[in-house]
């Protein structure tokens, strides 16, 4: 039997006479009914721009490819880019050609490092936290939504949901497939107050985050 299998085993065991309820701090009676929450989310795009923006995020309008692209471009000064591999991001490469940046491979960690600015696609948008979920598989690797001091996120409004819950009970297991072993929620740019409670933001990932509605 190997160490992994003896862990099982152990915590197998210790659950065959259920979990034993806390004085301190009781277990919740189980229910089948739907959380209420106390945000209006009849309007899940409303309510995700709403809660992106309060978690630090910019929400701009993505209808059209060129102009979003060439104005985030152009605002930042962006003169080396990385583009994810996402299924939102075809057309994005073009241009880019055409404004005269350069675009660098989305593989060696130590050149997308270097970029000014990563551009992924998202799988889907959670209006209750204003999150972006993301797949490694999709996007080819996570590097482009994590280096670069700036990520810009194409997020069809369709995939917007109302809660996290709502998205998972909408992923069968062959949307999993296409997604990837690696699903990460991100919410607003990276932030730690790991060191004395501190805040501070782009320590484990972006310091800026723009969030393109498509």
């Amino acid at each position: 039997m190997t160490t992994r299998d003896t862990f099982l085993a152990t915590v197998r065991s210790r659950l065959a006479a259920g979990v034993h309820e806390s004085a301190i701090r009781p277990l919740a009676p189980v229910t089948t009914e739907p959380v209420a929450y106390a945000v209006d989310l009849t309007d899940p795009v409303g309510a995700f721009t709403r809660a992106a923006q309060a978690v630090g995020a910019e929400v701009i309008d993505g209808d059209d490819l060129a102009t979003l692209v060439g104005g985030v471009v152009g605002r930042l000064g962006a003169q080396r880019v990385v583009v994810a591999d996402d299924p939102e991001c075809e057309g994005v490469a073009a241009v880019l050609t055409g404004l005269g940046v350069e675009i660098l491979a989305n593989g060696d960690p130590a050149v997308v490092a270097t970029a000014d600015l990563g551009i992924t696609g998202a799988a889907a948008g959670i209006a209750l936290t204003g999150s972006l979920v993301v797949g490694s598989r999709r996007a080819g690797t996570r590097l482009a939504s994590l280096l670069p001091p700036v990520h810009l996120a194409l997020l069809p409004r369709r995939r917007i949901v109302p809660t996290p819950g709502d998205l998972l009970r909408g992923w069968s297991e062959a949307r999993l497939e296409v997604l990837g072993s690696n699903i990460v929620l991100i919410t607003g740019p990276s932030r730690s107050a790991d060191i004395e409670l501190q805040l501070t933001v782009g320590v484990h990932g972006p310091e800026r985050m723009l969030i393109a509605l498509l």
